[in-house]
């Protein structure tokens, strides 16, 4: 199992940068849950580093 779990859930309009972005959930192997919003689609596995 991935120590990061990231799903994409909808796409959406930001007015303020007039551009479309992706809003994905993540998910962490000790239970923790998050959103991202991005200007791109990102799946796992994905590096931060």
């Amino acid at each position: 199992m991935a120590d990061l779990s990231i799903k994409v859930i909808d796409q959406g309009f930001d007015q303020f940068t007039n551009s479309y972005k992706y809003i994905h959930t993540i998910e962490t192997v000790n239970g923790d849950k998050g959103l991202l919003i991005a200007d791109f689609i990102c799946t796992t596995p994905f590096s931060a580093n």
